[in-house]
């Protein structure tokens, strides 16, 4: 009777040991297993980058920034000089402007949002005030006004800031649009150079052709007694 009593105790401290030991093994898997939702704000994403704004240099956010000005003053001013100019030529030029720095734009802001980068939506405080300062001029004055600053003086500020961005920019893919966008605004400037010389070649000779007539003229008068 008592070897039978100690039998039971003993199988009963086996068992016992036994689901100690199986319980204490599931926990330290339950502690030990990650969670399934476990991603950090700086954990890769599955095209091998991170999407957080962290991941973007704040030098790389301010030449973003100032792209996004660059675009926006060039849509402004196009537009202005599609409502204001007469001139065929300017016109045709404010249009190709219009719809390459639009597509520019919309082509940043994509870039932007996936960097969760926020970007300028009107003019910086420079290119507002010269745009209220072309909006009263008209006619010629306006024409050349337009072809200089927006055509020539602000292209090459943006092509110089393309390529600060090409050299300095940290982010792979902001460099990459610097470089899209680099010939593009290379063509801009070109052609706005092309025009612009040849206006002045135009008044060149209307001005030369002006002074022949009136030498014409006075020689064709008869001298005074």
């Amino acid at each position: 009777m008592k070897r039978q009593h100690y039998l039971m105790m003993s199988c009963l401290c086996t068992a016992v040991a036994i689901t100690s030991s199986l319980q204490a093994k599931d926990r330290a898997q339950i502690v030990a297993a990650p969670t399934a939702t476990s991603t950090t704000a700086s954990e890769p994403t599955a095209a091998g980058k991170s999407t957080s704004a962290d991941t973007v240099a704040a030098s790389d956010r301010d030449l973003m920034r100032k792209l996004a000005f660059a675009n926006i003053a060039e849509i402004a001013t196009a537009n202005l000089a599609l409502k204001k100019s007469s001139n065929d030529t300017v016109k045709a030029f404010a249009q190709h402007m219009l719809d390459d720095h639009t597509k520019a734009g919309e082509e940043l802001t994509a870039l932007a949002q996936r960097k969760n980068v926020a970007l300028p939506t009107v003019p910086d405080a420079q290119h507002a005030s010269a745009s209220k300062k072309m909006a009263l001029l008209s006619g010629t004055v306006f024409d050349q006004l337009y072809l200089h600053e927006a055509g020539v003086v602000d292209h090459r500020a943006t092509l110089r800031l393309l390529k600060n961005i090409d050299t300095y920019a940290r982010d792979s893919d902001l460099k990459a649009l610097a470089q899209k966008m680099t010939p593009t605004v290379e063509a801009h400037l070109d052609m706005v150079q092309k025009e612009t010389a040849a206006s002045r070649n135009d008044g060149d000779s209307h001005r030369m052709a002006k002074a022949n007539d009136e030498k014409g003229e006075a020689a064709k008068t008869p001298a005074a007694k």
